[in-house]
C-alpha cells in the first residue's frame, strides 16, 4: 500500500490533551496521535495497549527502519512533563493538570506495549469535549508548528472559528513558552504562524484564516477562521465508529486481531475491496494452504489477492466502465462540437450584418472601390468571385477574407468572445482546446 494513498483515520483527541504545554519534536507528536488512536476504546478499561512496530511507523509516518529513532521518541514521551489547560469556547481557562505522557513501556518481539497514567488517561478519555484529529493529514504535515495549528484549530470546524486567544497562552500552545525566539509578534508571525497556516492549507482538510486584535498599536489576541477544504475535505471523513459497524470488520477481526490495522485497511482500501481480500484468505484457509492467517491477510489486501472469478468481475467492470467513459466522451464531444457550430453560426451572421451596415453608409462609387480592393487583396479562385458577386457580402466563401479585410478598415465588427459568451461558452478559445483533447483521446482509445 503506498504511503501517499489518502488515509482516513480520527482519533478521539480530548482538547485537554490538544492544549498541553510542552516541547515535543514532530515526530513525538504524530506518534502521540497515533497511540492514542490505537488506545481509545481501551483507554479506561485495559493498563496497558499494544500495536506493532510497523503499523505504528506507517501510520505517524517515522522511518521504521530506524529503530534508535523510535525508541528515542518513545522514551521521550516517557520522560516529558507536560501541563495542561483545558480552554473554554471562548479560549478561557477551566482546568488545569500536569503529567507525563506514557507512564511506561516496552517493544518486544516487534509489539510496542505503552501505558497511560490513570489520571491522565480519564482527562483523554472525555467524549463530550474531544476533537476529532485525522491521522492521514498529520501524516502528511511535515513541520511542528503546523500540526500544532491543525490540532488546535480543528477542533473548532464545525463553529467556524476559533476562540481569541492572548499571545501568551498562543505561545505556550505553540510550545514557545522557554523560546527566547520570536518574542515580537512580527516575527512570530513571519516565522511562525505564515508558515504553519501555509502548510496546513496545503495538506490538510481545512483552510485557515488568522484574524487578530489590538491593544493600542501592538497585537494583543488572535483567532483563526475555518472553513473546510473543497479539494481535500472528502479525505477522512468517516468515523471510526462507522467503520466498527462493518461486517467486513468483524470477518477481519476473526482472522487478525488487530482492530487498528482493520479500521486502517477498511478506510484504506475500501469495504467493497476487503471482502473480495476475504473471500479469498477463507478460501485459502478452507483449502488447508494457509501457515499464518494473521500474515496471509495482511498481504493479500496489500496486494489485492482476489479469486479468479473476482478478477474476472473485475475485468468485466472495468471494460463496462470504460466502455461508458468512451460513451460519455463521445456525447460530449459531439455536444461540443454542435455548440461551437452554433457559435460559429452566430458570429458569422454577426459579422455579415456589420459588414453590410458598414457598406450600405458608403455612397455608391465608393461601394464599387471598396467591393474592387476587396477582390485585389486576396487570390480568389473563379468559384469565390462567382459567389460573391451574386450573394454579395454575405457570401459565405468569402467571409472570412471579408471580416479580415473590413476589420483593416476599422470597422465595428463583433468578437467572438461576447458572441459565445451569449451562448453560453465563457472561453471560446479554450472550449475548442477541450474539445481537440477530448477528440484526441477517443482516438487513442
Amino acid at each position: 500500500m503506498s504511503s501517499t494513498t489518502p488515509e482516513k483515520h480520527f482519533v478521539n483527541k480530548n482538547v485537554a490533551a490538544i492544549h498541553i504545554k510542552a516541547k515535543l519534536t514532530l515526530a513525538q507528536r504524530k506518534m502521540n496521535n497515533v497511540l492514542l488512536y490505537n488506545a481509545y476504546d481501551s483507554l479506561l478499561t485495559a493498563d496497558e495497549h499494544q500495536i506493532p512496530v510497523p503499523l505504528l511507523c506507517e501510520l505517524s509516518g517515522v522511518d521504521g527502519k530506524n529503530l534508535a529513532n523510535l525508541k528515542r521518541a518513545l522514551s521521550g514521551l516517557t520522560s516529558t512533563s507536560i501541563t495542561w489547560n483545558v480552554l473554554g469556547e471562548n479560549g478561557d481557562d477551566e482546568t488545569w493538570g500536569f503529567a507525563s505522557f506514557l507512564s511506561g513501556g516496552q517493544i518486544k518481539n516487534g509489539i510496542c506495549t505503552y501505558r497511560y497514567d490513570k489520571g491522565l488517561a480519564r482527562q483523554l478519555f472525555h467524549p463530550d469535549i474531544y476533537s476529532r484529529i485525522n491521522l492521514g493529514v498529520i501524516k502528511k504535515i511535515r513541520t511542528s508548528h503546523a500540526l500544532v495549528l491543525y490540532e488546535n484549530c480543528y477542533r473548532f470546524v464545525n463553529r467556524g472559528r476559533t476562540g481569541w486567544w492572548d499571545l501568551e497562552t498562543f505561545r505556550d500552545i505553540m510550545g514557545l513558552a522557554e523560546s527566547g525566539s520570536y518574542k515580537q509578534f512580527k516575527d512570530l508571525n513571519k516565522h511562525v504562524i505564515k508558515p504553519a497556516i501555509v502548510e496546513v492549507n496545503q495538506v490538510s482538510n481545512i483552510i485557515l484564516e488568522m484574524e487578530y486584535k489590538r491593544t493600542g498599536r501592538s497585537v494583543s489576541g488572535l483567532r483563526f477562521l475555518i472553513r473546510t477544504n473543497p479539494q481535500l475535505s472528502f479525505e477522512g471523513m468517516r468515523e471510526a465508529s462507522e467503520v466498527d459497524k462493518s461486517p467486513v470488520l468483524k470477518r477481519f477481526l476473526k482472522i487478525h486481531d488487530n482492530k487498528t490495522l482493520a479500521r486502517k485497511m477498511i478506510m484504506e482500501v475500501g469495504e467493497e475491496q476487503l471482502a473480495k481480500n476475504l473471500d479469498y484468505v477463507e478460501q485459502q484457509m478452507s483449502k488447508g494452504k494457509v501457515k499464518s492467517a494473521p500474515a496471509f491477510l495482511k498481504a493479500a489486501v496489500q496486494n489485492n489477492y482476489i479469486s479468479e472469478d473476482a478478477r474476472q468481475a473485475e475485468r468485466r467492470a472495468g471494460l463496462d466502465k470504460q466502455a461508458q467513459q468512451m460513451r460519455l466522451l463521445e456525447d460530449a464531444k459531439t455536444e461540443r462540437e454542435k455548440k461551437a457550430r452554433e457559435v460559429d453560426r452566430a458570429y458569422s451572421t454577426a459579422c455579415i450584418e456589420a459588414i453590410q451596415m458598414a457598406f450600405d453608409q458608403l455612397d455608391p462609387d465608393t461601394q464599387k472601390q471598396v467591393e474592387g480592393e476587396f477582390l485585389e487583396s486576396e487570390s480568389f479562385g473563379s468559384f469565390q468571385i462567382t459567389d460573391f458577386r451574386r450573394s454579395g457580402w454575405a457570401s459565405r466563401m468569402t467571409l472570412s477574407p471579408a471580416i479580415k479585410f473590413w476589420m483593416s478598415r476599422k470597422a465595428p465588427l463583433p468578437r467572438m468572445s461576447d458572441i459565445s459568451k451569449k451562448l453560453g461558452v465563457e472561453d471560446f478559445e479554450a472550449f475548442k482546446v477541450e474539445t481537440d483533447r477530448i477528440g484526441q483521446e477517443l482516438e487513442k482509445a
